[in-house]
């Protein structure tokens, strides 16, 4: 598997990114079809009539990860369009599906990833199931230099999780 930080080597920092989370762990097989399918939709993807440079890849066999970009543009409302009309169509071939972007997505002690909307989240919180140390997935992130400098996974307490959430770092006595 290859780290966050190591991604898409020839992508500029600023290269726009989509993160896909499935609501199931994807198989090696069905990885190996899904970045085929994904890899032949970005050989024709174009924005405004420009070819968009893009890499894929599957982390952690639950997230796609796309990063993007058009060298002197930007990829348009339209491009866009059209890369989630083909990451949704291709989904539906495998047997899962992507989760929306409001899940909170999440590590359990059991080191299984687990998503639960917003206000389950919080109910953990709450209860004290998941603190500052859980680590959680921010699939908020929307370059691919956020991606590298950030990572995918880290602590609640370091995430946007703590605040949204008024997490506050355990105390020890």
């Amino acid at each position: 598997m290859t780290g966050p930080r190591l991604l898409f080597q020839d992508q500029p920092d600023s290269a726009l990114l989509w993160i896909y989370t499935s609501d199931q762990t994807i198989s090696r097989a069905d990885q190996d079809q899904l970045l085929a399918s994904v890899r032949g939709f970005i050989l024709s993807w174009t924005s405004h009539e420009r070819p968009v440079t893009a890499e894929v890849e599957v982390l952690q066999d639950r997230f796609l990860i796309i990063s993007a970009h058009i060298p002197d543009g930007d990829v348009s409302g339209c491009g866009i369009d059209k890369l989630v009309h083909a990451v949704m169509e291709i989904q539906s071939e495998y047997g899962f599906a992507w989760l929306d972007g409001l899940q909170v997505v999440y590590k359990s002690e059991a080191d299984a990833i687990v998503s639960i909307s917003r206000s389950g989240f919080r109910t953990l919180v709450e209860e004290g199931t998941v603190s500052t140390e859980t680590l959680v997935y921010d699939t908020s992130l929307s370059t691919l230099g956020e991606l590298r400098r950030i990572g995918l996974e880290q602590s609640a307490g370091e995430s946007w999780h703590a605040s949204v959430f008024n997490m506050r770092a355990s105390v020890s006595l």
